[in-house]
């Protein structure tokens, strides 16, 4: 077993890394797990399909712990179509504060986006939408092979708006908003 905790939330995966324990230390309510579950499952595009799925208890995980985090790493997946030459590794931190007023203008800024691309790509033509994706894959792509290291984004407003709004933008019309907000929250909450 693998726990960590922040004096306000505990947090335990087993030698599986599935998350057997999630407790809000505060409360005293104890853990609000019934069942270990898996911890995640990565959808993948594997030639023509575009939902090959690799579920954590498929994979071959091993757990790692600190004082502080708790590392999940796969060197491969394994899906329906076969072993992927994938490898992952997942962190979990907890943090002992939440700035809530700090998070209000980026996540407002993000939804704002989000909704209004989703709505548009109602109306927006689909292989139109496929290049547009695959150009932003490169683009993000290469400023992380090429740019993260020696351009920093500052945490302030202005990066909060461009990295939210393209955060949105992406999420609503491809579904993955993660990458483009990443470079904020990391300058912001390290």
């Amino acid at each position: 077993m693998y726990t960590i905790t922040n004096g306000i939330l505990s947090l335990s995966l087993d030698e599986r890394a599935r998350l057997t324990s999630l407790e809000n230390l505060k409360t005293g309510k104890g853990n609000v797990i019934s069942r270990p579950a898996p911890l995640f499952r990565a959808v993948l595009h594997t030639g023509e399909n575009w939902e090959d799925v690799a579920w954590a208890k498929d994979a071959n995980l091993t757990v790692s712990a600190s004082e502080s985090e708790l590392r999940v790493e796969a060197a491969s997946l394994r899906t329906r179509m076969g072993e992927k030459d994938i490898r992952l590794t997942l962190t979990i931190r907890l943090r002992r504060h939440l700035r809530l007023k700090e998070l209000l203008f980026p996540l407002g800024v993000d939804l704002a986006f989000g909704l209004a691309s989703a709505a548009a790509a109602a109306y927006i033509d689909l292989s139109m939408l496929k290049a547009v994706l695959g150009i932003f894959l490169v683009l993000m792509a290469l400023y992380l092979i090429f740019l993260s290291g020696r351009f920093a984004v500052r945490p302030n407003k202005k990066s909060a708006f461009v990295c939210c709004a393209l955060g949105g933008l992406s999420s609503g019309f491809f579904g993955i908003g993660g990458p483009p907000i990443l470079p904020y929250f990391l300058a912001a909450y390290g």
